[in-house]
């Protein structure tokens, strides 16, 4: 069997010099309900996904969300999976028990964490009252959230795309864990460790 190719320091270093730590806080009472919150998370990672090219530009078609055009992924597997994510994330915004929803962007050769997205979310005591009600059309506040994933800088080079996608939640330890949710090491940019183990689902690479 060969042996794997050593990484090389310079390159581990510079990966980790570009490395991005960004970090979008979303409160729920400007989406009005959880499941607005879900579909915002829905498309704010196709479009990260899409921008960073992490899958080719074919298996992505550009439409309009928010006011914003937008990659939205086309290959069913793909989106059956972040339908699947997201989906699994709303009991735990609805009993507040997650508190942050994180996309990290992990190079495959030096495992190093090449971008991490991460959403706090601060939910409200009336969104439940909400849910119920019909849902308007996106307001301006929704498109400010969106803004900054939107219009974050892509210009990441070709070296460092050669990564893979990990998508993990920061939970309570009381919240019931729906299955292929498991413990995750956080990818964290910064030398800093969370205290708190994240879970993260069974996931395409």
């Amino acid at each position: 069997m060969p042996l794997a190719k050593p990484i090389r320091t310079d390159r581990r270093k510079r990966h980790a010099a570009n490395a991005r730590d960004r970090v979008v806080k979303l409160k729920g009472d400007i989406f009005h309900s959880t499941a607005i919150l879900c579909e915002f998370l829905y498309y704010a990672f196709n479009a990260i996904l899409g921008l960073r090219e992490v899958y080719p530009k074919q298996d992505f078609k550009w439409e309009k969300r928010y006011d914003i055009h937008l990659p939205m992924l086309i290959d069913p597997d793909l989106k059956g999976y972040l339908t699947r994510v997201t989906t699994q994330l709303k009991p735990w915004l609805e009993t507040k028990s997650v508190t942050r929803i994180v996309l990290a962007l992990v190079s495959k050769e030096t495992r190093e964490t090449v971008e991490r997205w991460q959403f706090d979310v601060r939910t409200t005591a009336e969104q439940a009252a909400h849910e119920a009600a019909p849902q308007a059309a996106p307001a301006a506040a929704d498109q400010a959230q969106f803004e900054p994933v939107a219009r974050s800088d892509h210009d990441m080079q070709a070296e460092a795309l050669q990564i893979f996608r990990q998508i993990f939640s920061y939970v309570d330890k009381a919240a019931e864990v729906p299955a292929g949710w498991n413990q995750s090491d956080p990818y964290v940019i910064s030398a800093t460790a969370d205290q708190v183990k994240p879970l993260d689902p069974n996931s395409h690479q």
